[in-house]
């Protein structure tokens, strides 16, 4: 059904805050065939993106940062997360992997809003898609221990993809180094993964890159939205 005039008069102030121009008025009921397609008009216009954001950017304000938890594999992080899930400040929180954003992007934002710890195996580049106010929590492990358990997880964790792998070909720890050469998720975890994470660059692009990710990774651990730990003084970063 195509809509009156008196009902365009209410969506422009619904939608705008503002009462319309009765050319804008006359425009819209020559242009419209129904309260679908006027609705849609106005989603879209860019006057009301911009009452959105900066409506949502009122309301970001009232609410603190969510807490993104950037967890890197084999640096205690379940230990932290799940100590961390159970504060009542951190309620209610959200376990999210980068196989999963999609899902979690399908969330509506009001709800992501209420989020107040996030936690799971990210990058840093993937923090932008959350599209939330937020401070970052990292910790990170001397890079020889880290790789070595990583290594004991694969060979004692039937469900992980490579174990079977393992298990067949009996791989020892130097063993697995060297297959971790020729196997690309493997070998972004055990060369310089930590940073990749970091960085937000953890594909093959950037194999080669690893001066130009160090000091990305740098960058983002030392922003005054980081708080970073090591696994070796976690009891001083929890304290």
């Amino acid at each position: 059904m195509k809509p009156t005039k008196t009902r365009i008069n209410e969506a422009y102030q619904l939608f705008l805050s503002r009462r319309p121009t009765p050319q804008e008025v006359a425009r819209m009921h020559e242009q419209v065939e129904s309260v679908a397609q006027m609705r849609d008009i106005f989603l879209s216009a860019p006057e009301f993106q911009r009452k959105y954001r900066s409506m949502t950017q009122r309301l970001d304000r009232k609410l603190p940062p969510t807490l993104i938890h950037l967890h890197i594999p084999k640096t205690a992080g379940s230990s932290l997360s799940q100590a961390l899930s159970s504060q009542p400040a951190l309620q209610p929180n959200h376990l999210v992997h980068e196989n999963g954003l999609k899902d979690f992007q399908a969330m509506p934002r009001s709800q992501r809003r209420e989020l107040r710890y996030i936690r799971g195996h990210v990058s840093q580049g993937v923090v932008k898609a959350f599209d939330l106010p937020h401070r970052l929590m990292c910790v990170i492990r001397r890079p020889g221990p880290r790789i070595f358990s990583f290594y004991q997880f694969i060979s004692r964790t039937p469900t992980h993809p490579a174990y079977e792998m393992m298990r067949a070909r009996k791989l020892s720890f130097g063993e697995y180094l060297e297959f971790s050469l020729t196997d690309m998720p493997h070998r972004l975890e055990l060369d310089n993964g930590q940073i990749r994470r970091l960085a937000g660059r953890f594909a093959a692009s950037g194999l080669g890159q690893e001066p130009a990710l160090l000091r990305k990774a740098v960058h983002v651990a030392m922003a005054p939205e980081m708080l970073l730990g090591f696994t070796e003084h976690l009891d001083l970063f929890t304290a």
